[in-house]
């Protein structure tokens, strides 16, 4: 039998209350200083596409154990709130550590993202959400198993939640990352 893991988070910059009250339907805010480029225009798509590859980026190095991959997709200030264990972290160095030793349970892990909305805020911020799905298999008799009672895989439904910033050099990376799980 496998049981679900579930724990929330909260944030603020990034999410606004929807306009039906709802604290689970979730809307991306820019905030008061929005000056995004017109939608469909070259400058948006481009920056929404490089922002898309930027993210898809996260769980190719996670499930490929690409530390160092990982560790470029943050800013070098990037902060980041996970569910505990791993709490709230600063730093893109302290981010890639904590999640490298976090999975050191699972033999292996599977993220995949679903429904994923992009914010461009200006020429050089925007935010996301991206809903995701992972499966991270157990690697034999872990303490975390017997503790939990959790058999082989354990399943988590989420979305993060990221503030995203163009650099001087060009490139997007990740600011802020909240992790808030279902």
């Amino acid at each position: 039998m496998v049981k679900f893991l579930t724990l929330a988070s909260v944030t603020t910059g990034i999410v606004a209350a929807s306009s039906n009250g709802s604290p689970t339907t979730p809307i991306l805010d820019c905030g008061q200083n929005c000056q995004r480029p017109p939608v469909g225009s070259l400058e948006y798509l481009t920056a929404v596409h490089s922002i898309q590859h930027l993210l898809a980026r996260y769980p190719v190095a996670i499930d490929g154990k690409d530390w160092s991959q990982l560790g470029s997709i943050f800013a070098a200030n990037a902060t980041a709130s996970f569910p505990p264990p791993l709490g709230d972290l600063a730093g893109s160095d302290n981010i890639t550590t904590a999640i490298s030793q976090g999975l050191g349970f699972f033999a292996s892990t599977h993220h995949s993202y679903g429904t994923q909305l992009i914010e461009v805020c200006s020429e050089d911020t925007a935010v996301a959400m991206t809903y995701l799905t992972a499966s991270h298999f157990m690697a034999g008799t872990t303490n975390l198993s017997e503790t939990f009672g959790l058999d082989n895989v354990l399943y988590s439904y989420g979305r993060y939640l990221d503030k995203v910033e163009r650099g001087v050099e060009g490139k997007w990376k990740i600011l802020h990352r909240t992790l808030v799980m279902m």
